[in-house]
């Protein structure tokens, strides 16, 4: 009787495990910000994101864990790019700033106020 081994992944796989990994995970978190500008929460279902990202059912789950960890991720990077972005267009003078984080803070969330408003209301409800 043969005993079957494990052999280590090469480099090369592993590389193409993790873009995979990784471009699922932006076709996740594309199909949820879609589905939160169009439908709202209500829309939001894992099955509903795994269907549009063209993914199985199980994989937002095994990515991401739930629905809620999905929705924080889309915060946490739309908070980096809406940091990234004040940063390149903010005054140095901090009384400046204060009213530069108003104006772009307006600005921002005026490109897509439907969006905001349903992740924010999920978030804030999810929080507890």
């Amino acid at each position: 009787m043969t005993v079957p081994t494990t052999e280590p992944v090469s480099g090369a796989a592993s590389a193409a495990h993790e873009r995979g990994k990784t471009k699922r995970r932006r076709a996740i978190l594309d199909a949820a910000r879609d589905i939160i500008l169009r439908e709202g929460e209500l829309g939001m279902t894992m099955r509903a994101m795994a269907a549009k990202a063209g993914v199985s059912p199980a994989t937002p789950y095994n990515l991401f864990g739930s629905k809620q960890a999905i929705l924080q991720a889309i915060y946490d990077e739309d908070y980096e790019l809406f940091t990234r972005a004040f940063e390149e267009q903010a005054s140095s003078d901090a009384l400046i700033r204060v009213f530069d984080i108003a104006d772009f803070s307006i600005d921002y969330f005026e490109q897509q106020p439907d969006f905001y408003r349903a992740l924010f209301a999920i978030l804030q409800r999810n929080s507890g």
